[in-house]
């Protein structure tokens, strides 16, 4: 089979990595990014949870097994079994794959994945005391994670307040809001977590 080129799933079509449509190579193993909804909450409801993505794979023949590999090397029928797709811990992952042919034919060619998007868990905000000043904190769902945020109402970035773990912040302006994001090396930037506040009971 004459080599093809890296192929993901876009409106259904196999596009090469010039975003050109692949024709003619009904065997290859083509991707589907899927969000795992059930494995990546927005909110981590553990003491420690590990945020991940699942890569699933779109297939001619649906009974094809597939290999792949995630360290950069090409698969061999040897590789990792990801028929059922695989979760992805590692932001910025790059999947290779391939699509095992039937007894007595080959394999298809190998193709690659776009790096693989991971997204952090939601930081929890909580309460700590009622008591005027109002004390908040924020609970990071990861150990080696970063949180960022504001009490200004804008949205928190890499530019805002870093959070020191186990300080609470002190809220006496009604109405605040207390804006939070976490990343770390693993994850990318996580959706916002926001509590209103309003310290004087209104």
């Amino acid at each position: 089979m004459e080599d093809v080129p890296a192929a993901v799933m876009a409106n259904g079509e196999a596009h090469g990595e010039d975003g050109a449509l692949v024709e003619g190579h009904g065997d290859d193993a083509a991707f589907l990014l899927v969000d795992d909804s059930t494995a990546s909450p927005p909110l981590c409801a553990d003491a420690v949870c590990q945020p991940k993505t699942k890569v699933t794979f779109k297939l001619a023949r649906p009974s094809q097994d597939v290999r792949c590999t995630t360290d950069g090397t090409d698969p061999t029928d040897e590789s990792l079994d990801c028929t059922n797709g695989i979760e992805v811990q590692q932001s910025g992952t790059v999947v290779k794959a391939m699509a095992l042919g039937a007894q007595g034919t080959s394999p298809s060619a190998v193709v690659s994945s776009p790096a693989v998007d991971v997204q952090c868990y939601q930081p929890r905000i909580k309460l700590v005391s009622a008591d005027a000043p109002v004390e908040m904190m924020i609970e990071p769902s990861q150990w080696d994670s970063t949180v960022y945020y504001t009490t200004d109402g804008t949205k928190p970035g890499l530019h805002s307040k870093i959070y020191t773990r186990g300080e609470p912040i002190r809220v006496t302006r009604s109405p605040t809001i207390l804006s939070a994001v976490e990343q770390s090396k693993a994850c990318n930037m996580s959706p916002v977590e926001m509590r209103w506040i309003f310290p004087d009971g209104h």
